[in-house]
Parts: structure tokens; sequence; C-alpha cells
């Protein structure tokens, strides 16, 4: 099945109007809400100094803040701090108060800061996360924290296998021990939950099987399946199977592109799959394979994502023909 091409920006024009509208109205309504905190430390500062708690029998500025206004006892004290210490910081107030930066980045800022720095945090800040922005202040590498919920039993099973692998490898860190576990665990390659998606030969009508019985698929999800699957040609009576895309190359292309979504700003490592941006029959050249995941894979064939180039050097554009990853997408996103 060939690809075909995205609908023209110009026959989506309300819904790229619409959709622009939208965005504009989100960046706008995220700017105030950084404007709010702000206004909200500078207020709690005042509270502190005023000994506001007093006035209204709370035993603490901390407990007035939780229970009236939800704000706990770390999130209270990090918003006065960030309140006093910018004092000496007039760029990072300025950004703070005007809902530039959001609270968690200036607070790492104002720890780390000093007047004479100021400006090297501040162009650091767009670009890095809250934990890279600790990191720096600290002079560690950033941790990065996964979460994981389990019912009572679960838990148990997974603290005693934790404990064991700890023990065993003498790991005083769980994270590492849980690496360990899933590395060890994992060995070649897993094979991944076979979905079959039958496809009429005469109408190219599609269809997936549920409990409840067939259900219709559409092209561009049939499109999607082919850049991985397996074809079998059920009217032939030896029933030939093409492979589309052999396990070597595969396995190439998955370690190419570090086995990580290639739209620029996907963070997706799970989910993965290989595209055919020359589409299947054209074979299984390397240089026009590329990883996507799930989601990013199902908007190519839509039409709402558009493939350049080839690799290494593929370039992403929106429907509305706008550069992923370029300076005039920067500027969208940052903009506010």
């Amino acid at each position: 099945m060939s690809e075909s091409a995205p609908p023209s920006p110009c026959t989506d024009s309300p819904l790229l109007s619409a959709a622009q509208a939208l965005l504009e109205e989100l960046d706008l309504l995220f700017v105030e809400r950084r404007r709010n905190t702000a206004r909200i430390a500078h207020a709690l500062a005042r509270a502190k100094r005023l000994e506001l708690h007093k006035v209204y029998g709370y035993a603490s500025l901390s407990a007035l803040a939780w229970q009236r206004y939800g704000y706990g006892r770390s999130k209270t004290s990090e918003l006065i701090a960030i309140s006093e210490e910018s004092k000496d910081l007039p760029q990072t107030r300025a950004q703070f108060d005007a809902g530039v930066l959001e609270w968690t980045k200036a607070r790492e800022i104002t720890k780390g800061a000093t007047p004479a720095n100021e400006h090297e945090w501040l162009a650091r800040a767009p670009h890095a996360t809250t934990a890279e922005l600790r990191a720096a202040r600290q002079g560690e590498p950033p941790l990065v924290r996964r979460s994981l919920s389990f019912t009572p039993e679960q838990a148990a099973r997974f603290d005693q296998a934790l404990a064991g692998i700890q023990s065993g490898l003498n790991l005083a860190d769980p994270g590492l021990a849980v690496l360990a576990l899933l590395e060890g665990g994992a060995q070649g390659e897993r094979a991944a939950p076979r979905v079959v998606i039958s496809e009429c030969g005469t109408c190219r009508s599609a269809t997936l099987e549920s409990r409840e019985g067939a259900v219709a698929v559409a092209p561009s999800v049939v499109d999607a399946a082919r850049c991985a699957g397996e074809v079998h040609d059920l009217r032939q009576a030896e029933n030939s199977v093409t492979r589309a895309i052999p396990a070597k190359v595969r396995r190439r292309v998955l370690d190419r592109d570090r086995r990580r979504c290639q739209v620029p700003g996907c963070a997706s490592l799970a989910f993965l799959e290989v595209h055919h941006e020359r589409g299947w029959e054209a074979g299984h050249d390397p240089s026009w394979l590329l990883t996507l995941c799930e989601a990013h894979h199902r908007q190519r064939h839509e039409g709402w994502l558009r493939i350049e180039g080839q690799a290494p050097e593929f370039r992403f554009r929106l429907r509305s023909g706008a550069l992923l990853g370029g300076e005039a997408f920067a500027c969208a996103k940052g903009r506010g």
C-alpha cells in the first residue's frame, strides 16, 4: 500500500486557524498562571513579615496556607524564599513576575545564582529541566524519577525481589538494583504482542477482531501495521508470506535511532515502530526507514505529520508546514 500525500494546509485552514487560536489561548493562560504564582509568593512573603497567621489564630503560616489554600509546608516556604532571595537578582525577579519563569526553576536559580552570573542561569533555564538546574546547582548529575503503582500483594513481591537483588549484587542504591533486574531479564529482543488485521484484497477495507466481533480499522492503521508486520496473502494456495522488515534491518534502524522516537520533542522510548517513508513496497533500505512511536507513526499515515529527507537528516513538518525543531516551531513553543 503506497503512502498517501498529506492534505494541503490550505484545505484545512479553518481547522488550523482554530488550532492556532486555541494554542495561543493556552499559552496566555499558562503565562497568567505563572504570574499568579509570583503574586502568591510575594503575598506569602508579606504575610510572613506581618505574622498574618497569628492575627487569625493559626499555629503557623504553613498551617494557614495548608488549611485555607492547600499549599504544603515545602511549597509555601520555597515560594517565600523565591520572593525574598530574588530581591538581589533583578532579572530573575522580573521574569518570575512576568510569568516567563516557572516557580520551580526560579527556586533553583535563586538558590544557585549570584548577581554576577544571574544572566548565565537565565540563559540556561528555557532549555533545562528543573532537575537539571538543581543538578547544576549541586554539582551532581540530575536525578530522574520513575514511579510505579502496586497492589499490596504486588508491592510485597516487589520489595522482596528488590531486596534479593540488592543483597545478591551488593547494591545499596535501589535504582541500580531495579536496573540490574530489568537488564538481566532482557535477553535479546522480546517478541511484540501479535495483532492480526484482516484486509479485503478487493475493496481494501480492514477489520480487527474484538470480543464483540470485527471492528473496522482505518487505512492509516493498516499502513502503519505494514511497516513492521508480516503480510500473509491468503488468496494463494501456498499462503505466501512477505516480511515487511527483516529483523536485522529493523534492529539496525532502531539502534541507529537510539531506540527512541525521532520526532523532535518526543520523549517516547516505548511502543516504537519502524516506518517506511517511501512505502513498504519500495524495499527496506535503512536510509528511508526511521523509528517513530505508535502515536507519531499513526499521525504520519493520517497526514498530520510530514517527513522530508532521508537518514540521518530527516526533517519533520506539521500539516501547516511548520518545521518541528526548527526556528519557527521553537518560537511558537516558547511564545509567552
